[in-house]
């Protein structure tokens, strides 16, 4: 009695799983959707209220995802709708209705232009990341939110004016965009500080403190202008704060640091020319004495050059004017033999430029007592009553006799076959 009770209990708990199955399968069926072909592109009816974008089946570059399909509102991209195509898509449209497409243009490298129209709240994460050309961007004002990542890699973006309603900006979502410098809101927006974060504009550095010297590297403190960070980052040294005085009477010009008190004095200080003009009461705008440096642009074989020329580094005035220089000629050096050639190629010789060690090369001929591979011709052995040969030499390629051909004597032995007879004379062996 027993056992009847247990397997009564287990057969009812089989039937009872059965019509469970039974009863998902439809389901299961209706939230997966069937795969068709609409156009160019492939979706899916998943619980049949909505189509999902599978697949992107055509050649054109330019993309326009439709609003409707069967009546029924595209309401999403898959993430590997562009897949094949990513190198191909230059422009793309993504209609309203669209309410997820995550991922969906990623590594979309060739895409330029985007326009995302009325209605569409959010841009999923991913979703044109790595877009490396991507230049304009055109957001709805219904948009609201920005996933992670969205727009990370894009390094052709230079600006994005997000819509007044954006509240939310995911982590990295304009992450290696190198080219971005900023990111606007409309006046009326509010907080638009939520959005003024590391990851979501191109920081502006000012640098607000240093440790370097005059003549020594340091450590300067960077802080941004837009959202207040600060970073430490190494400086170069700050040279020298000159301030000039010039002694009429002995024509004379000294320079002391402002900060340091380092000392130079003289006309010409290497790789500079200090100089006043109009005598001691002329001042430059900047520094009160003119900073000049010299100046000048060597004309080569090539290009054409400038003569020395003095321009004031402070105020930008020229002292002294460059004469232009046209280009030279090639000075060329005596030609040389680089290739001695061979008995059917040329000979190379080859000269080069003074001025520029540009080279000219040129051929003089065939020169045919160069053999560069020989061969034995003729070459025989002597029998017993008949003379050989050494044969004679010849150049592989010209077939040039080299060497001529030696006789050599007869040896005055048989060489006999297995009857007994010289194979060479005919002689019998006795």
């Amino acid at each position: 009695m027993e056992k009847y009770v247990a397997h009564k209990s287990n057969l009812k708990k089989t039937i009872l799983l059965l019509l469970a199955l039974c009863l998902a399968l439809p389901f299961a069926a209706l939230a997966e959707g069937t795969a068709q072909t609409y156009g160019e592109y492939t979706y899916s009816i998943p619980y049949g209220t909505y189509a999902v974008i599978l697949s992107y089946d055509g050649d054109g570059s330019v993309i326009n995802i439709p609003e409707t399909i069967e009546g029924l509102p595209v309401e999403s991209i898959s993430s590997s709708a562009f897949d094949a195509c990513r190198e191909k898509i230059t422009d793309a449209t993504i209609p309203g209705t669209v309410k997820k497409f995550s991922s969906a243009f990623r590594g979309c490298v060739s895409l330029t232009n985007v326009t995302i129209l009325e209605g569409v709240t959010t841009i999923g994460a991913d979703a044109f990341n790595g877009c490396s050309a991507l230049t304009e961007v055109i957001l709805p004002e219904s948009l609201t939110a920005i996933g992670a990542g969205a727009f990370r890699g894009c390094s052709s973006l230079v600006d994005l004016a997000l819509p007044a309603g954006v509240k939310q900006i995911g982590t990295d979502a304009f992450a290696d965009c190198g080219s971005l410098v900023g990111i606007s809101l409309p006046q009326e927006a509010p907080a638009v500080e939520a959005v003024i974060t590391e990851d979501t504009h191109a920081h502006q550095w000012t640098l607000t403190q240093t440790t370097a010297t005059c003549i020594a590297a340091g450590e300067g403190a960077y802080t941004c202008s837009v959202c207040k960070k600060t970073e430490l980052r190494p400086t170069d040294p700050l040279g020298h704060a000159f301030k000039a005085e010039f002694d009429d009477g002995t024509g004379r010009l000294t320079l002391t640091c402002d900060r340091c008190a380092a000392s130079v004095s003289g006309n010409r200080i290497t790789g500079a020319h200090w100089q006043v003009t109009g005598g001691a009461a002329t001042v430059c705008a900047d520094r009160g004495y003119h900073l000049c440096k010299l100046i000048d642009r060597t004309a080569t074989c090539y290009d054409d050059g400038e003569s020395e020329s003095l321009v004031c580094s402070s105020c930008g005035e020229v002292l002294k004017a460059a004469q232009f220089l046209g280009k030279r000629n090639h000075w060329w050096r005596d030609w040389v033999v680089v290739d001695e050639g061979t008995c059917v190629t040329p000979r190379i010789l080859e000269h080069t430029c003074r001025h520029c060690s540009a080279t000219e090369q040129k051929n003089d001929g065939f020169n045919c007592k160069r053999h560069p591979c020989y061969i034995w011709v003729n070459q025989y052995a002597p029998a017993c009553v008949s003379y050989g040969s050494t044969g004679y030499l010849m150049c592989k390629y010209c077939h040039a006799v080299i060497s001529c051909a030696t006789a050599i004597q007869p040896t005055g032995v048989h060489t006999y076959n297995p009857s007994g007879v010289c194979v060479y004379c005919k002689y019998v062996k006795p």
